[in-house]
């Protein structure tokens, strides 16, 4: 960029030649800027972005004992944070060098085009790297979450005392996921800031699901269930994206099947559609009320209550 206005500055002492000449001239300084433009694109922003995404592309977290941070994930919101300052000089260089000798109004103009290109470029890398590192990201979180949760978490041993804190899995995960959250606030605009944010709360939501369908609850581990979703409910709710805190507060009231003692009551709340705002329907509610410790103990009750079966014995075949 300083060679670039060093060439402009020499190319302007010619300006005032008086027709063809001064033309030509003026074209000159068009293309010098155009030629910058091309260059950074093509030589620098372009391939760093290229190599930023295949870093990400081929990192595998259970290779790696750090999970606080993604070294590749890490380096490209660095990435982000240059072409931001980056396209901040380019604009500052176009509003004090160029504009003055160039319509701005004129779509057709060269410079305005080229400049176009080069900003349309610079969103669309931002956008394939962020759309790569979501997925790493959200690796992670799997990863941490699977390798931090205990075996008997959400099932403790009866009358082992509890703290009902969220779990280190839990904690570890929304450290990881604040932790690039806020590397990138600041350095893109907010509604790709929102559409990450969006995507970050849709990925969690069913990393949180599946993790509890491979658990085994229990009345007391209920409790310790309600404490990490209300943990993971305040991250999202710290996010402002007013759908997925919506969709995290009905995650929330979910973690109740997993406390209510009867197995009457139990079904009713299963059978209420309304009580999770329409993102749980009854039988997904029923495929995690089967991962309660005493699912056997209850599950004629509750299929009973829930279908309005009434079967004076079980019905034998032989």
């Amino acid at each position: 960029m300083h060679a670039d206005r060093e060439s402009l500055k020499r190319a302007e002492t010619f300006q005032g030649y008086p027709g063809s000449y001064g033309h030509r001239v003026r074209e000159t300084i068009e293309e010098l800027f155009i030629l910058m433009l091309q260059a950074m694109s093509e030589r620098h922003t372009q391939p760093g972005f290229a190599k930023a995404i295949e870093q990400m592309q081929t990192y595998t977290p259970a290779e790696h004992e750090e999970t606080a941070s993604v070294a590749p994930l890490m380096q490209f919101f660095e990435l982000v944070h240059i072409a931001d300052t980056i396209q901040s000089m380019v604009q500052v260089f176009f509003d004090k060098e160029i504009a003055r000798h160039i319509d701005k109004t004129d779509f057709l103009n060269g410079v305005v085009r080229e400049k176009k290109r080069f900003e349309n470029s610079l969103d669309d890398s931002v956008a394939a790297g962020l759309n790569t590192g979501t997925e790493l990201l959200m690796k992670q979180v799997e990863h941490i979450i699977l390798i931090k949760t205990g075996a008997r978490e959400y099932y403790p041993i009866e009358g082992a005392p509890m703290e009902l804190k969220p779990t280190v899995g839990c904690t570890e995960a929304i450290a990881c996921l604040q932790r690039h959250c806020k590397l990138l606030k600041g350095s893109t605009s907010k509604d790709v800031l929102e559409v990450f944010y969006q995507e970050v709360g849709i990925r969690l939501n069913a990393i949180i699901q599946k993790h509890l369908k491979r658990q085994i609850v229990s009345l007391e581990g209920g409790f310790q269930v309600i404490a990490d979703l209300n943990a993971y409910h305040a991250f999202i709710a710290s996010l402002k994206v007013p759908q997925i805190t919506a969709d995290f507060a009905n995650l929330k009231m979910l973690g109740h099947v997993f406390i209510v003692e009867d197995a009457k009551d139990l079904a009713q709340i299963v059978r209420d559609v309304t009580r999770y705002g329409g993102s749980f329907r009854p039988e997904d509610v029923y495929e995690f009320i089967q991962r309660r410790s005493d699912w056997k103990k209850i599950e004629k009750t509750v299929d009973k209550t829930m279908y309005n079966l009434s079967f004076k014995e079980d019905c034998i075949i032989c």
